[in-house]
């Protein structure tokens, strides 16, 4: 009894309840697979962003056709020249499954921020991928950037001026220096 999952008020799972949780499960996983994504290119962690993907994975953003590991050391290179922050936010997020494969539909609001404090640029869109699962693991195999809006913004506001955010606060950062990368949390 012990190997069979069972929820207290319903008693052990039918044969469709652990298909939804197998299910579940997997839309979880592909959903941290888009996470784990987001914060390599927000915040430049090379290995990170790459990890996302096949080896052999292709990626079709407008302004880059290629490879998605290519796409990748090219993000790299432009954030090197141009030292902006940015920041992926992910909305509404659609997937469907396939056996080992899956459609994901992933909308998303990209917001650059330059060094000098200029004006921010956004960009709205939706991440089209195929994903594909391997040995347990999903990746993606291919994507396609869908444009749906841009925008730019003032330039920066100062943080204590407009909410009393002292400047020895924790501040956002590229890889290793983000806050997120400290090891006592």
């Amino acid at each position: 009894m012990a190997d069979t999952p069972s929820t207290s008020a319903t008693g052990p799972l039918t044969g469709a309840e652990r298909e939804q949780l197998r299910t579940l499960l997997a839309k979880q996983e592909l959903a941290e697979n888009m996470a784990r994504y987001c914060r390599g290119m927000d915040r430049k962690e090379l290995d990170l962003m790459k990890s996302t993907y096949w080896p052999e994975s292709t990626e079709n953003h407008g302004m880059f056709v290629g490879t998605s590991h290519d796409f990748c050391d090219w993000t790299m290179e432009l954030q090197e020249q141009l030292g902006h922050r940015a920041n992926h936010y992910v909305t509404n997020m659609l997937i469907d499954l396939d056996g080992d494969r899956a459609r994901r539909e992933t909308a998303f609001i990209y917001v650059r921020v330059r060094p000098d404090g200029g004006p921010s640029d956004v960009l709205c869109g939706r991440y089209r991928d195929l994903c594909e699962r391997r040995e347990g693991v999903w990746k993606v195999l291919s994507r396609t950037c869908v444009w749906d809006w841009a925008q730019r913004l003032g330039p920066e506001a100062d943080y204590t001026e407009l909410f009393k955010i002292p400047p020895t606060s924790s501040f956002g950062g590229l890889y290793p220096d983000d806050p997120i990368y400290d090891a006592d949390w």
